[in-house]
């Protein structure tokens, strides 16, 4: 169980600190980081382009979307491996359907969640971000039940 805390205590730490580091690479500032919450966050200050904002708003989810990935490329295998590679493809799973119901309900969705922000700032059309979470669910299925089959 404390395990689980952990790992999950590191997704959502990453996912924050990767808007926060956007926001920093993009020129601004991080204003408030706020981890043990019931609403995490971090509030960015700076003035931003449009590309800007949409990669300060997808960061987050971008990162816990890719540790996946990473997990099953070199979580060594054990139980402990198994538990990382779950954790982790629960939290992406989570960014990836949250981005899916944003994208279907935008633009009357709520406009305080990053999609909705993303979706406002550049301009893409949600269709396109339904197809790539999508793809990346289909994708990321298959590796897991590979790397599950081949662990044994």
């Amino acid at each position: 169980m404390l395990s689980i805390a952990f790992f999950s205590a590191a997704c959502l730490l990453i996912h924050e600190l990767a808007h926060a580091f956007a926001a920093v690479c993009c020129g601004g500032g991080v204003r408030e980081f706020v981890l043990l919450s019931v609403t995490p966050h971090v509030r960015v200050d700076g003035t931003f382009t449009w590309a800007q904002h949409s990669w300060i708003c997808a960061a987050g989810s971008l990162a816990e979307i890719l540790l996946f990935p990473l997990a099953l490329l070199g979580a060594p295998r054990t139980r402990g491996g198994r538990l990382a590679i779950e954790v982790t493809g629960i939290f992406a799973l989570i960014e990836l359907v949250g981005w899916t119901l944003s994208a279907l309900q935008y633009p009357n969705g709520p406009r305080d969640t990053d999609v909705w922000k993303f979706l406002a700032a550049s301009g893409i059309h949600p269709w396109t971000i339904l197809g790539a979470c999508l793809a990346a669910a289909t994708l990321f299925a298959v590796a897991y039940r590979t790397r599950i089959s081949a662990q044994g």
